[in-house]
């Protein structure tokens, strides 16, 4: 179902019935904030292993802070 017809739905809801429809809104974020996590999971996994084949290079964290600093300074 399509998250905007759901959200939808559980405004009307509340509207209607108060905490009901909060609980559904707050079940709703919840999955999408897992659905993110898991996504960052698998692109983290298949960067570490494009790096371990050698296809990818590790850069130095305070390397490329300079470099951000460098190119936007405050």
């Amino acid at each position: 179902m399509d998250e905007g017809v759901v959200e939808e739905e559980a405004h009307r809801r509340a509207m209607e019935s108060g905490g009901e429809a909060d609980e559904l809104i707050a079940e709703l974020r919840a999955r999408r904030e897992a659905d993110v996590e898991a996504a960052w999971a698998e692109e983290a996994h298949r960067r570490w292993k494009a790096y371990q084949r050698g296809e990818e290079e590790m850069l130095d964290f305070d390397d490329v802070m300079a470099g951000i600093r460098a190119t936007f300074p405050r």
